[in-house]
């Protein structure tokens, strides 16, 4: 059960690092600035998330 446990919390380590990674740039350092490195990959999610919904706003607002 620790075991799983252990892996559980690599697997989302390794999620949330691929993620982080997959941003550009400036939304990264902004992301380590507000937040740190040692955020919750669940908050990153939303972050992302959000960010894209508003995106998507934007974009059909120019249309």
């Amino acid at each position: 059960m620790i075991e799983d446990q252990e892996n559980r919390i690599d697997n989302e380590r390794i999620k949330f690092h691929f993620l982080l990674r997959n941003l550009p740039i400036k939304e990264r350092a902004a992301w380590l600035q507000v937040c740190g490195n040692q955020s919750e990959l669940y908050c990153l999610e939303q972050w992302i998330h959000a960010r894209n919904l508003i995106k998507k706003m934007l974009k059909e607002e120019k249309n």
